[in-house]
Parts: structure tokens; sequence; C-alpha cells
């Protein structure tokens, strides 16, 4: 699915854009300000000048375009989160030809012929804030509020019972599915870099594989980063990109959090520790096991990233994005992995998620 998302990605003229937004939405001066980053959509930041409303224009790739339950899950996912009071883009309903959804279906994109695919558009509302990487000033309260609202969140998916079936699939981004980013390893061609990759998949193998049948499954958002948690005046202020939702492990959310949390701070045990007592004042209890697992987790989804970042890229070289966490989640995946007798942090970050997780549960 990964190498199929590579292979369809929208294909939009301006043109093109401008004229969805009218037909589809009902918007009556739209302008595209700019284009906003994305792993395998497109995203345009988008003003109403008429109104003076703001806008993401998010097109689909093909892989999701040909699937509009996952796109309904979505859209009921976004809904619950924001009734819970934590701000995220939910989509408007389209208006005129087609009304009464809120995913414009079969739209057909490029320039023609052979050129033009369908792909599947939804307008989601603007989240005020930044992504937490621009803030170069964090502080312990803002990693703490963000953990919080992650935890939010988190009790708020566990509210959908039972949880839209399209987030039962096969999505190399699920933790539950890390060891088929085995396949992936050889892309990666320093030797030492490669030989960490194997150690974390072997360390999944014996620490989380017997337990994974009897851990707690929800609906996650699943990719909780340093990019899609946004902040404002020191403040958390909204999550953003469900394109990786998935059900599976109830601690992945966390694990998820964590992985990039540790990404490029000058303690990472410490940073985390503060991202996770916030997220245990409002997310379900976690048990035992999966408190147990949830060091192998963080390592995993670091494994994942760094990996299939490198994958990805070697697919599609132009896009730089790809390549936003290798440097520092190697760095970061580096420390965690090994023990303090090598120069690593492995037991002191295990001990102290322990601690931050009882001092965020008030002690117990």
């Amino acid at each position: 699915e990964e190498e199929r998302k590579r292979r369809r990605p929208p294909q939009v003229a301006a043109a093109q854009a401008l004229a969805l937004l009218r037909e589809r939405w009902g918007l009556q001066e739209p302008r595209v300000v700019r284009e906003l980053v994305s792993y395998d959509d497109r995203n345009y930041e988008v003003v109403d000048d008429a109104s003076g409303a703001r806008f993401v224009l998010k097109l689909h790739n093909g892989v999701e375009s040909d699937k509009p339950p996952f796109l309904e899950a979505m859209n009921m996912m976004m809904a619950a989160i924001d009734a819970a009071g934590v701000p995220c883009p939910t989509p408007l309903p389209l208006t005129g030809s087609g009304s009464g959804g809120l995913t414009a279906l079969g739209v057909e994109l490029g320039g023609g012929g052979d050129a033009s695919s369908s792909h599947a558009a939804r307008l989601l509302r603007w989240v005020p804030g930044a992504p937490l990487v621009t803030d170069k000033a964090q502080t312990e309260s803002e990693w703490e509020g963000c953990g919080e609202m992650v935890g939010r969140m988190a009790a708020a998916l566990a509210e959908l019972d039972p949880p839209p079936e399209a987030l039962t699939r096969m999505h190399l981004w699920d933790l539950a599915n890390f060891p088929s980013v085995g396949a992936y390893v050889s892309c990666i061609k320093d030797e030492s870099r490669q030989a960490l990759a194997r150690a974390v998949l072997s360390d999944f193998d014996s620490e989380v594989a017997s337990l994974a049948a009897s851990l707690p499954r929800q609906a996650l958002h699943n990719d909780a980063n340093e990019q899609n948690l946004l902040v404002a005046d020191g403040q958390a202020a909204g999550v953003v990109d469900f394109g990786d939702a998935v059900l599976s492990f109830r601690v992945a959310e966390a694990a998820i959090m964590l992985a990039y949390q540790a990404l490029d701070k000058a303690d990472r045990v410490e940073a985390c520790a503060a991202m996770l007592r916030g997220y245990a004042r409002a997310a379900p209890r976690l048990n035992e096991d999966e408190l147990r697992v949830l060091p192998a987790l963080v390592r995993a989804r670091l494994c994942c990233s760094v990996v299939m970042g490198a994958y990805s890229h070697s697919q599609d070289p132009e896009n730089d994005y790809l390549l936003v966490t290798q440097e520092p989640g190697w760095a970061a995946l580096r420390e965690l992995s090994l023990m303090e007798a090598d120069g690593g942090k492995r037991e002191a970050f295990t001990r102290r998620m322990i601690e931050a997780y009882a001092d965020g549960c008030g002690g117990q």
C-alpha cells in the first residue's frame, strides 16, 4: 500500500482547485495561499476572500480515494475529538451538486486523458496554531499540555464503540504490524544503522509479540508527532492529520507521541517524562502489560519512521519531507536502545516512564 500511494499522488492545477472549491463547497472568492507539506496527499491552505475564512483543501492519494469508508471513519473520529474539546480540522459539508456528505468522491484531477486520475477531496476547517516543532522555546508545561491533549483525544476515541470497521486495515505504520518493516531494512546502506534496526525488530519479537493478543485495542490517531500537534502562546492548541488512523494497541498512541518527543531534545528522557505525565492525566488508564511494552513500542516507532522514511525517499527523491526525522531519529533510537553500560539510556528511559506515568495518575 505504501508503494501504491507513492505511485498515485494527486496532481492538480490551480484552476481545478479553485473550481472545486466553488462548485463543491460554495466558496465565493476562493484563493489558494500555499501548499502545505504532506507525506502522500496534497494539502493547500485556502482563504475565501468573501468571508475571510481559512480552510485546508485536502486531496487524498489514490489509495485512500478508493476507500470511502475509511474517509468516513476519519470524519467520525474528528467529530468525536472536536466534541471532546480538542480542536481538530473537521470537514465542511458539501453544497450544490452532490450535497449532503462530507467527502467529494471521484474528483477528476490532472491534465486530462492518461494524465487524469480520480481522487477524493475534503475541505477542512482551519485550526489556529503552529506545529510544536516550530516553537524554539518549548517548555515543560507546554509538553505536559500537549501530552494531556493527546490523552483527551485517546479518551474521546475510546468512546467509539464499536470503532469504525474501516480502521481495521493492514497498515505499515500500525505498530501491531511492526515486524513487516523488516522487509525494508535492506534499504538502509549504513551497516551499523541496519544492525540497530534489526535489533529493534528482535526486541519487538521478544518483548511485545507474546503480549500482543491481550493488549487492549481502540481507534487511534496513530501519528501524534511534533508536526501534527499544534501550539499557540505556549499552550496546546489542536491536532491535525488523521491519515494514519487505525484500530490498534491502545498504548501505541502514547508510544508514538513519545517517539517523536524524543527527537532533538537535550534530555530526551525528561522531555518524554513531561509529555507522558500530561497524557496520563487524561487518557484511559494503561494496564501493567501496556506499561511493560511501552519502551519497546517507542523504539519500534522510531525505527519505523527512519526505515520507512529512507525507503519512501528512495522512491520519491524530490520529497525531502520524507527525510525530516532521519538524523534526529537515528540518534534518538540509538540512545534509547543502548544499555547504560554502552553509553545509552535504555534502562533510565524505562524507569523514568514508569515514574512519570504514575505521577500523572496521581501517584497510583
